[in-house]
């Protein structure tokens, strides 16, 4: 006995659309431009080194990268320019101030990311996986920090003061007022005032002091030790290439 017309094309009806919806619902979740940011961050790892960076500091790589340095609001955060073009931009949301200065996570800096063009995106990696910095060594051999990490700010990789120039051979003391370091190897010495952004050094095998020199970061407080910029130690040690950081690693060549 023949099956109805009717009933005929409602089956094959039936088909269709369990068989094409059944396609249509698989693109749909595999298809690139529905997966979100986060769900890609966790997925595709952009940024290969372990050092940390803080949040405001990666921001402002995001929108150096897209709109160029901003300048400094006095007596605020030295982040807020970029923080504020970043929100304006569409890359974050609202983002408390104590945040800007803790440390990002490697998927929050994806998340964002994926919200750039591409070449934006890989010069942003390239530039922020230099500043990841984890470990230091000297003259081949690993400095031991004693559990101090580095910071960025301001693009400079920015190092503990004491441990450093004191396995490079120099002394550090202190004045409380106006919290200012003595550097001294017998042979050069230099002084650092902390939030002024000037190097110089004098040397006894010359007369006078050296150009003063800004490196756009002071000597500053991080969790309760100096930190200065990287550059320093190529001034200390008169060889402009004497720091390396190559794969997360600060390499001192002092000899």
């Amino acid at each position: 006995m023949k099956k109805p017309t009717k009933i005929l094309f409602f089956t094959f009806a039936m088909s269709l659309f369990f068989t094409t919806g059944a396609s249509a619902f698989s693109t749909m979740e595999t298809n690139p431009s529905k997966v979100t940011a986060s769900e890609t961050s966790a997925t595709v790892v952009q940024f290969t080194n372990k050092g940390e960076i803080p949040y405001g500091e990666f921001i402002r790589a995001v929108v150096i990268e897209i709109s160029g340095e901003k300048p400094q609001i006095m007596d605020t955060h030295y982040a807020m320019p970029y923080i504020k073009e970043a929100k304006e931009l569409g890359l974050i949301g609202d983002v408390p101030m104590k945040q800007w200065s803790q440390n990002i996570t490697h998927d929050e800096m994806n998340a964002i990311i994926a919200k750039m063009a591409g070449n934006q995106k890989e010069n942003v990696i390239k530039q922020v996986n230099a500043l990841l910095v984890d470990s230091i060594t000297l003259n081949g051999s690993p400095l031991d920090l004693g559990g101090l990490k580095m910071t960025v700010r301001n693009g400079n990789v920015m190092v503990p003061l004491r441990i450093v120039v004191e396995a490079l051979g120099f002394n550090v003391t202190w004045e409380k007022k106006p919290h200012t370091a003595l550097i001294d190897n017998g042979t050069i010495k230099t002084s650092l005032q902390i939030g002024y952004d000037n190097y110089y050094k004098a040397s006894s095998n010359q007369i006078g002091l050296t150009e003063p020199i800004q490196y756009g970061t002071p000597p500053m407080l991080f969790e309760g030790n100096t930190y200065v910029p990287a550059q320093l130690i190529n001034l200390l040690l008169s060889n402009p290439d004497s720091v390396i950081i190559d794969g997360g690693l600060l390499n001192i060549i002092s000899k």
